[in-house]
């Protein structure tokens, strides 16, 4: 059974991935430049395997995005109801 789940677990481990720039710009619907950018600015939650290839996880990523979100959302209100 213990093996089942090990295996069970790398598989969701391994779909949740996202391995490099292109991946992660697809994944969050962004150019490839613009996540290039993203990541120089460290606006991302990401990790980095060696000098040159990135790593993020999806869920990581979503929540990420999320809360960005969120905290603009009342920032844009208060513009539209000033105009």
């Amino acid at each position: 059974m213990s093996d089942n789940v090990t295996e069970l677990q790398h598989q969701q481990l391994t779909d949740d991935l996202l391995w490099g720039t292109q991946a992660i710009a697809d994944f969050i619907g962004r150019s490839l430049s613009e996540t290039q950018y993203l990541v120089r600015i460290e606006a991302l939650p990401i990790g980095r395997l060696g000098p040159k290839l990135l790593i993020a996880s999806k869920q990581q990523l979503q929540r990420h995005l999320t809360q960005v979100l969120k905290a603009r959302a009342p920032k844009e209100e208060r513009r539209s109801k000033a105009r």
